[in-house]
């Protein structure tokens, strides 16, 4: 509570609790801590001004970290040199149950497909979830690819199934075919996602019930579909920038516009 926060790069809010990455590449977190979403060892009551988070298994403290996503009951972070860790609710982390117990109270780094190695060459992620039991995150490889793991009731893992995934596994193509490539931004939802191509176009998958996915129709989607154009006319382009809601999705166009 002395003085001010300051230095600070970026910003991520998740249900009851926030982070901020300061320019030196530490993370603070504040709020809640019943799950160790802080990610400052502790499992506690809330913290109403922020604590440092704390390094891989309590030693010392996290840093070189480049991005963080905040979701419902856990935070994520990307390291400079592309790896990812990940701390709060064990469910859906994406790490090894052995390396936390219920909850990861500090970062834990994140397992590969099937959970051999580790997810590398991460350059951006989103992490969702309304409630403890549907967590899921999606990150963005260098190459273009994308990996979803947790959660997955309405296909928004995108691997074409409806099976909860506790390691990543790659996002799929358009009806199933091959993989999903050149994505330079992925966004989650709290149960459908959409990534961004590197060519302004927009792809989305899962839940589909308020038309979230965009392809003009209300039908649950498990590999992407290519989001249409105002009024269903053609598709949607030149898009710069996507966000995801719970039950909606907007994008804004590199002339400014928002959709």
């Amino acid at each position: 509570g002395s003085g001010y926060l300051d230095e600070i790069s970026s910003v991520s809010t998740g249900n009851v609790h926030s982070c901020a990455l300061k320019t030196d590449g530490t993370v603070y977190c504040w709020g809640s801590g019943n799950v160790g979403e802080r990610g400052d060892g502790t499992i506690d009551a809330t913290r109403r001004t922020p604590v440092q988070v704390k390094g891989v298994g309590g030693e010392g403290y996290f840093s070189n970290v480049s991005l963080i996503s905040n979701g419902h009951f856990q935070t994520c972070a990307v390291k400079t040199d592309g790896t990812l860790y990940c701390w709060g609710d064990e469910q859906e982390l994406g790490v090894n149950p052995d390396d936390c117990g219920s909850y990861c109270t500090t970062p834990t780094q994140v397992k590969g497909v099937g959970g051999s190695g580790y997810l590398t060459d991460v350059s951006q992620i989103s992490v969702k979830g309304t409630t403890v039991s549907n967590n899921f995150t999606c990150a963005v490889k260098t190459d273009g690819t994308v990996y979803c793991w947790g959660y997955n009731y309405y296909g928004q893992l995108g691997d074409d199934s409806t099976t909860t995934r506790q390691y990543p596994v790659q996002v799929k193509g358009v009806g199933g075919s091959g993989y999903l490539t050149n994505v330079s931004q992925i966004s989650a939802g709290a149960s459908h996602a959409c990534a961004l191509k590197t060519d302004g176009t927009v792809y989305c998958w899962g839940a589909n019930g308020s038309g979230q996915l965009g392809d003009n129709t209300t039908t649950e989607r498990h590999t992407p579909v290519q989001v249409k154009g105002a009024g269903g006319v053609d598709y949607l382009t030149n898009i710069s920038q996507i966000s995801v809601g719970d039950h909606h999705t907007c994008a804004r166009k590199t002339i400014g516009t928002v959709f």
